[in-house]
């Protein structure tokens, strides 16, 4: 009798053991979606009476002082966050709970929406015969080469419309070509220091542009393309490189023409050295609209 009731008490308490920590685990990992959504929110610059006006000239007389736009400061405020993991360790005596929050801030406008591609009507893939292959050869191929993939993805993913649209991107996974990234579905902690494509970082179903917003590239993104500079910076040097960046910035471009002078200085790479064409993917106007955060409580 006395063993048992050991046992069961035991038992209990490694339960409830579990059952603490992993809630606690919980109350951290929300808490990091706090602090993104945080950082996300842009409040709209004060502008004073008179300001703002284009015949009103700076205090030396020259032109009139541009203040930066919405879209410019969300710029400013999330580039040197976004595809970073940021950390935070929580004590009792100031927060209340122990542990450690990890999170990490990513824009859906930097992947690539699959369904966007697709006519799901005619049951076929957008854009005519050129365009297809730019997609199969020069996205897919290059995805396939830098990830080290052995199936034809392209065939995969057909297979996978011919049934239905995409709710989730790991609806990939049921289709033996896209094994290879079972292990590779989320982005986690540490995982910065060796570039690598994971299946929800270069793909989406949120985004309704067809097309990749190239200042928000995700980091997989950014690994596929090869990019070097802010592709590669820590924080604290893409806050010291923003000055420069925020000069670069430009809400709208052509990017045959503008790459180079914006974009090209960002990440350290021009434009003839991507796959060729594949600016034609590019979004040319800067309107993020869908963020994603990845927590974890320690």
């Amino acid at each position: 009798m006395v063993t048992q009731v050991f046992t069961r008490g035991a038992a209990y308490f490694a339960y409830t053991s579990t059952i603490e920590k992993r809630e606690r685990a919980k109350m951290l990992a929300l808490s990091g979606v706090e602090l993104a959504m945080s950082q996300l929110y842009v409040k709209k610059p004060e502008q004073k009476k008179g300001e703002g006006d284009k015949d009103t000239p700076d205090k030396k007389g020259g032109k009139p002082a541009q203040k930066p736009n919405e879209s410019g400061i969300l710029f400013q405020q999330i580039f040197p966050v976004l595809n970073r993991w940021q950390s935070k360790t929580l004590n009792s005596p100031q927060q209340g709970l122990d542990g450690e929050i990890k999170f990490y801030i990513a824009c859906e406008d930097g992947k690539l929406n699959l369904n966007n591609l697709y006519d799901f009507e005619k049951q076929q893939f957008k854009g005519n015969k050129q365009e297809q292959e730019l997609f199969r050869k020069t996205f897919l191929n290059k995805l396939k080469s830098v990830a080290h993939i052995d199936g034809d993805l392209f065939i995969g993913l057909e297979k996978t419309f011919k049934k239905n649209r995409l709710n989730d991107v790991t609806q990939l996974l049921e289709r033996p070509e896209y094994h290879d990234f079972i292990n590779k579905v989320f982005i986690k902690p540490g995982g910065q220091d060796k570039p690598d494509i994971v299946l929800t970082d270069i793909f989406t179903t949120w985004t309704q542009d067809q097309g990749v917003n190239p200042w928000f590239f995700s980091q997989s993104m950014d690994d596929l393309f090869e990019l070097q500079g802010a592709a590669r910076d820590s924080i604290n040097a893409r806050k010291e490189a923003m000055k420069n960046w925020t000069k670069l910035f430009k809400p709208q471009a052509t990017w045959q023409k503008d790459w180079d002078t914006t974009l090209g200085k960002v990440y350290g790479v021009q434009l003839k050295t991507l796959p060729q064409k594949v600016d034609s993917m590019f979004l040319t106007k800067f309107v993020p609209k869908t963020f994603s955060v990845v927590s974890y409580g320690i």
